[in-house]
């Protein structure tokens, strides 16, 4: 790949994390490797992940929602959905319901540089009306952003003692960190993470399509969560082996998904 490519377009060693080990004697293996290159580095690639089960907990919100669940007992729900499906940190974030039952989460307002220092000023609390507790590198705001996302004339009090002004939550008093509160619904996907998890489901697959055996064929989630990590539904796929034909299902599931032109070709090498 580095003589092909070229080692300064190398992006990442991602780890296929296959939940399932193998039987293996000493040791259960449960992962591999996928190697990320790009043509050009300097064009500044990004690569996305779609979020997990959002139709899942769409579906269980409307559910709840239309039951009129208690907001304490519908959030134990939705947290109990996530632990079930061992969903991403970029869903499980978003555990609190609005009284329309939508998920929001709290964002960290802390300076992010580690080697820097952010501005310093108080905010206060909206019931105790004395100075919150200042992060340790100051905030990741000027102040006049943070007074913007404020709404002191309008304050809500949750559930847990907790309050919400705006788009700043704080703690039941002023000793906790206030955090800003964004909604998964505005969140319509994430970075692609460095650890897949999915099942190793590719024989299982490929035993529905073809009598034809293969030796440790991929899994069509795989593939589909690979391709669809480059930000465009126009594209060709080359798959230089093409032995089980997971790449070619694979597109033609996001093409029927997302109304794509993704177009597979295949090539063996040697042939």
């Amino acid at each position: 790949m580095d003589e092909i490519f070229g080692a300064g377009n190398f992006i990442e060693q991602l780890i296929w994390n296959k939940r399932v080990p193998k039987n293996d004697k000493y040791i259960g293996n449960i992962h591999e490797y996928v190697l990320l290159f790009v043509k050009n580095k300097s064009v500044g690639h990004k690569f996305i992940q779609r979020k997990e089960g959002i139709p899942k907990i769409n579906d269980l919100l409307a559910n709840l929602k239309r039951k009129k669940v208690p907001i304490p007992k519908a959030e134990i729900e939705i947290k109990n959905l996530y632990k079930k499906n061992a969903y991403d940190r970029g869903i499980t974030l978003y555990n609190s319901l609005d009284e329309k039952y939508k998920l929001w989460g709290k964002i960290n307002v802390s300076w992010p540089n580690g080697q820097t220092f952010g501005p310093r000023y108080n905010v206060l609390h909206p019931k105790t009306k004395k100075p919150c507790k200042v992060p340790v590198r100051g905030w990741r705001w000027t102040k006049d952003t943070f007074d913007s996302l404020l709404d002191y004339e309008n304050i809500k009090e949750l559930h847990d003692g907790s309050f919400v002004c705006g788009k700043i939550w704080f703690a039941k008093d002023e000793n906790t960190q206030p955090s800003s509160i964004k909604y998964l619904d505005e969140v319509s996907d994430f970075l692609l993470r460095s650890i897949i998890s999915t099942k190793s489901e590719g024989g299982v697959s490929l035993k529905e399509l073809t009598v034809e055996r293969f030796d440790y064929p991929k899994p069509i989630e795989l593939i589909e969560i690979l391709l669809s990590s480059f930000n465009t539904t126009n594209a060709i796929i080359l798959d230089s082996f093409a032995g089980s034909g997971t790449t070619a299902h694979a597109v033609l599931n996001l093409n029927k998904k997302d109304n794509g032109n993704r177009n597979a070709q295949f090539n063996r090498f040697g042939h």
